[in-house]
């Protein structure tokens, strides 16, 4: 899908009647919170890139559970005493991505950070080759 939904909506608004969106709730759920998020395979390796401008290592944190990776990043500053704060606001960030393939849980994931983007690599596990059954008669 190269535009978002909500894009597409507006731009024909009697086209659609609202019982017959053309996005189902989970293609707009996944379309605008996944934005930015890069997922793919380079040298046997799943690699998952997020976007966190702003952010310093110590406001990230990331977790994987079966099959799950998790980042959250919400960046921390201390309130100024001396001044007075008519509006104030904070940049958060919750990603939970289902990776698509299955990964080695016993290498270690490795986790860099450069330029306001998050890289995590996993390794992926190798995957196990059909084996053939010869079939017997039952004598």
């Amino acid at each position: 899908m190269s535009k978002h939904p909500l894009r597409y909506f507006f731009e024909r608004p009697f086209q659609f009647p609202i019982n017959n969106w053309p996005f189902s709730e989970e293609e707009f759920l996944e379309e605008s919170s996944l934005q930015g998020v890069r997922v793919y395979e380079e040298n046997q390796k799943l690699n998952v890139e997020v976007p966190l401008a702003g952010l310093s290592l110590d406001d990230i944190e990331v977790n994987l559970n079966q099959g799950v990776l998790w980042i959250r990043g919400e960046c921390k500053k201390e309130e100024e005493k001396n001044k007075k704060f008519y509006r104030s606001s904070k940049r958060q960030y919750s990603y939970s991505i289902t990776l698509p393939t299955q990964i080695d849980e016993k290498e270690e994931p490795e986790a860099t950070y450069a330029d306001g983007i998050l890289k995590v690599s996993l390794k992926l596990a190798k995957q196990s080759e059909t084996k053939k059954i010869k079939v017997k008669s039952k004598k």
